[in-house]
C-alpha cells in the first residue's frame, strides 16, 4: 500500500488558485506598463492570499488519507493521458496545434507584448496555459518549453484528479481509475450520431474519428459539442483550467472567493468563461431568493459582494476584457461579425434543421440528462446546466460555431461530474438499474477515445512520422492578416481570431500596454 499521505480540500484549492495564478501575474508584468503592472500585481497577491485563507477557513477540515502507490497511479495515468493527447508534441497533434504551437513560439521568441511587423498587428489571444511555459522558453528554449508545457499541462490534471477524489472521498486504486475513466470517455454519443449520419446521408462516412462533427452530416451548418478527450486534442488551453475552475464551483460553492477563480480563468478561456456565468448568474439569483426567503439574504449579499469577489473584477476581470476588446473578431473588424444568431431563428421551422437541433441535444447530454434527473432534479446547479446546454447552439461569436463548442465546457463537465458522483456514491461494487445504463451509456460515449486515437495512428502511418508535432505555421509572422497558408488549407482572415489588426486605435494598447 504505501506511506499513507493526508490531503485536504482546502490544500488542493489553494494549489488551485495558484496554478492559474501564476499566469496572470506573468502577464501582467509582461504586457503592462510599470506603475499599472505593479498595481496589479501587489492586488494579485493580495487576492491569492484572501483567497487561500479563505478556503482554509472553511474547507480544512475535510481530509482524505491516500496511499503513496495510489498517488503514484494517478500520476503515471495522468502522463499517459498527457503523452496520447499530444501535450508538448511527443505522440500526436491535431490540426489546431499549428496554429497553437506558433502563438507558443512567438510568446517564446517575440517581446512582450507580441506585435508582428509584417502587418502591424498584435497578439491578442487566450493564451494563459502557454504563459509558465513561455516564460521558461526564453531562457532555456523552444524544447525545453514544450517538456515544461507538457509537465505544466499535467500538473493542471493531477490537481483535477485530486480535487475530485478528495471532495468524493474515493481514493482507492479503483476508485482513481474509475474518476479516470469517466474523465477521459466522458462525452456525446458520437458513434449514434454517426451512424444516424450515414443511415441519412447520401454522403458515406467512416467511423474513424472522434465524430465530433456528426451533425455535419445531417445539416449544414452543424452543431458540436466536444467529448474531453477532444478538449485536450484540441484546445488544451480552454480546458484544464475551466475544468479546474468547474471542480470548484461543483464541490466547494464557496462564494465568497468564487470570483477570483472564475475571473482568473479568463486569461485562459473566454468562452468557457461566458458559459460559467451563464451557468452562475441564475445559480447566484435562485440562491439569493432562497437566501430572502430564510431571512439571510443581506449574508448572502455580503459573501458575493466580498473584498475578493470585487477586488478580482477590478483587478482581473477589468484589464482581461480590455485587452480581449482588441481583438479583431470581438469588435467585428474586417467583416469578422461578432455576437449573434448562429442560425436564423425562423430557420427553424424548416423540420430538417429543427429535428437536427434535436437529435443533437438528446445524444451530446439528452440521454445523460434523463438518466441523472431523478437522482438530481432537487439540485439548482444540475438543472441550470442541463437547461443552458439547450442555449449555446443557438448563438454565436465570429464566423464559426465556437461558442457553440467552447461555452458549453463549464455545464457538460458539471454533468460529468454529477455522473461521476452518483456512480461513485457508497459502495463502487452496488449497481442499481440506473447506475448500469449510464455506466453503457459513458462506455458507447468511450467511443470518442478509441476513434479520436485511432485517426491519430492512422495519420501517424500515412505521414510515416512519429511522433508528429503539428508545426507547420512556425510564426504568425509568417501568415500576415488576411492571407491563407495554401498547403495547410487555412480558411480566409483565419488569423484574425488571434490577433488586434490595429492596436494602436485601442484602449488596451493607447493606455495600458508598454
Amino acid at each position: 500500500m504505501g506511506k499513507e499521505i493526508t490531503i485536504s480540500s482546502s490544500s488542493i484549492n489553494g494549489l488551485i488558485a495558484t496554478y492559474i495564478a501564476i499566469p496572470f501575474f506573468i502577464f501582467i508584468i509582461g504586457w503592462l506598463k510599470l506603475p499599472l503592472a505593479s498595481l496589479l500585481a501587489v492586488g494579485l497577491l493580495f487576492l491569492l492570499r484572501a483567497t487561500i485563507c479563505v478556503e482554509n477557513n472553511t474547507n480544512k477540515k475535510n481530509q482524505v488519507h491516500i496511499s503513496g502507490s495510489n498517488l503514484l497511479l494517478l500520476l503515471l495515468l495522468v502522463v499517459l493521458l498527457g503523452w496520447l493527447v499530444g501535450f508538448g508534441g511527443y505522440f500526436y497533434q491535431t490540426w489546431d496545434n499549428h496554429y497553437r504551437n506558433a502563438i507558443f513560439r512567438d510568446l517564446i521568441t517575440h517581446d512582450w507584448p507580441v506585435f508582428y511587423e509584417s502587418d502591424g498587428s498584435a497578439l491578442v489571444y487566450y493564451i494563459g496555459q502557454w504563459m509558465f511555459p513561455a516564460l521558461v522558453g526564453k531562457f532555456l528554449g523552444w524544447e525545453a518549453a514544450n517538456m515544461v508545457l507538457f509537465i505544466w499541462n499535467c500538473l493542471g490534471i493531477v490537481l483535477l484528479l485530486l480535487t475530485i477524489s478528495v471532495n468524493l472521498r474515493k481514493t482507492s486504486s479503483m476508485n482513481i481509475i474509475s474518476i479516470f475513466s469517466i474523465l477521459v470517455f466522458w462525452g456525446g454519443l458520437h458513434l449514434l450520431g454517426t451512424w444516424l449520419g450515414n443511415v441519412i446521408s447520401p454522403i458515406k462516412y467512416g467511423f474513424m474519428g472522434t465524430g465530433d462533427g456528426w451533425t455535419g452530416m445531417l445539416i449544414v451548418p452543424g452543431y458540436q459539442y466536444s467529448a474531453n478527450l477532444t478538449v485536450l486534442q484540441w484546445v488544451y488551453n480552454q480546458g484544464i483550467v475551466p475544468w479546474l475552475v468547474c471542480s470548484i464551483v461543483f464541490f466547494s460553492r464557496n462564494i465568497q472567493v468564487l470570483g477570483f477563480y472564475c475571473f482568473c480563468s479568463l486569461l485562459f478561456a473566454p468562452l468557457p468563461f461566458i458559459g460559467f456565468f451563464v451557468v452562475l448568474c441564475p445559480y447566484v439569483i435562485v440562491n439569493l431568493s432562497l437566501a430572502k426567503l430564510e431571512h439571510r439574504s443581506s449574508e448572502y449579499l455580503k459573501q458575493l459582494f466580498s473584498v475578493v469577489n470585487v477586488g478580482s473584477f477590478l483587478f482581473i476581470c477589468i484589464p482581461l476584457v480590455l485587452y480581449y476588446f482588441s481583438n479583431s473578431v470581438s469588435n467585428s473588424e474586417q467583416g469578422i461579425t461578432g455576437f449573434g444568431w448562429y442560425v436564423p431563428p425562423e430557420d427553424f421551422l424548416n423540420i430538417d434543421r429543427l429535428g437536427t437541433y434535436l437529435i443533437f441535444c438528446l445524444l451530446e447530454f439528452g440521454i445523460f440528462g434523463l438518466i441523472l434527473f431523478p437522482v438530481y432534479k432537487k439540485s439548482i446547479l444540475f438543472k441550470i446546466s442541463l437547461f443552458s446546454l439547450f442555449i449555446y447552439p443557438l448563438f454565436r461569436i465570429g464566423i464559426s460555431a465556437d461558442f457553440c463548442m467552447r461555452a458549453s465546457i463549464p455545464a457538460l463537465f458539471i454533468l460529468m461530474l454529477y455522473a461521476m458522483r452518483y456512480l461513485l456514491e457508497g459502495d463502487i461494487e452496488r449497481f442499481t438499474s440506473r447506475k448500469c445504463i449510464l455506466i453503457i451509456t459513458i462506455t458507447i460515449a468511450g467511443y470518442n477515445v478509441v476513434g479520436g486515437l485511432g485517426l491519430c495512428l492512422q495519420d501517424m502511418i500515412g505521414k510515416n512520422k512519429f511522433p508528429y508535432r503539428a508545426d507547420d505555421v512556425g510564426t504568425l509572422e509568417n501568415y500576415p492578416l488576411g492571407k491563407m497558408g495554401d498547403k495547410l488549407g487555412f480558411l480566409p482572415n483565419f488569423n484574425f481570431n488571434f490577433t488586434s489588426s490595429v492596436p494602436e486605435e485601442k484602449f488596451f494598447f493607447r493606455y495600458l500596454a508598454k
